[in-house]
């Protein structure tokens, strides 16, 4: 079996549509001190600092599974020339509406090609793949891989099999290997390794397990939360392959 059906043996049958998440711009919300802010942003700046490491400013940069346009904001303001994509109308609308710009388009990966004919000297895919059926990858690899110059770069992030899958929201978690692999199979191959967000450490757990003892509905002990934000910072969000990451994040490149 190759990499595409080993995952897909193992997807989850129970995935909700993802475009009934979207009643309201929900990345805007969250903020850098607070539960989810922490891992979120974590992984956006690593995304873009990884970007700006290998693509020029001002070029063109796909967003695929932009959501509602929090990290193509990001871009935007870094000097990136940024057209989004993603399946959900909602999420399009507020990407729209926030950013100011109509460079953002509804597209189903799934059942469809990008709905553009230019490359790209950057394309992202910030936590996207676990929410497509593997039995998909190659063909969206394949758009993607048409979509992108000869010498661009490919920036994926997902989440490591050591997180525990979101039944609600997502197929699969993969393993390193199987990630790599799946590339090879499809005609990339990869230039760098970033591991994120460390499990193994005592801010982590403090973030999934001793959060509400620091913001709940009855107090929020604000110093506490910028304090846990500047730990995770410093000693999670960037770790070693061997420290347990719950999130990979792949440069990679056609072969």
């Amino acid at each position: 079996m190759n990499a595409h059906e080993i995952l897909s043996a193992r997807a989850n049958p129970n995935v909700q549509d993802y475009r009934t998440r979207y009643p309201v711009p929900i990345h805007w919300i969250f903020k850098k001190d607070e539960q989810f802010g922490m891992e979120y942003f974590g992984y956006l700046d690593l995304v873009l600092k990884t970007l700006k490491k290998y693509v020029k400013t001002g070029s063109n940069v796909f967003d695929i599974g932009c959501g509602d346009g929090k990290m193509s904001s990001l871009m935007i303001e870094s000097g990136y020339d940024v057209t989004g994509f993603d399946f959900s109308p909602d999420a399009i609308g507020f990407a729209k509406l926030i950013n100011r710009r109509d460079s953002f388009h509804v597209v189903d990966l799934e059942k469809d090609a990008l709905p553009v004919h230019g490359q790209a000297q950057g394309i992202i895919m910030v936590e996207v793949l676990e929410h497509l059926h593997p039995k998909h990858y190659p063909r969206v690899l394949a758009d993607i891989k048409s979509h992108l110059t000869d010498d661009g770069i490919f920036i994926v992030s997902l989440p490591s099999r050591d997180l525990p899958l979101n039944e609600r929201w997502h197929y699969v978690h993969v393993e390193e290997k199987e990630f790599v692999d799946l590339m090879t199979e499809n005609g990339w191959s990869i230039t760098e390794r970033i591991y994120n967000y460390r499990l193994n450490h005592p801010a982590s757990w403090i973030l999934q397990h001793g959060w509400r003892l620091l913001d709940n509905k009855y107090w929020r002990l604000n110093l506490f939360c910028r304090l846990l934000a500047k730990w995770y910072t410093s000693s999670c969000n960037e770790c070693l392959q061997h420290q347990k990451p719950a999130r990979f994040i792949f440069v990679c490149k056609k072969a």
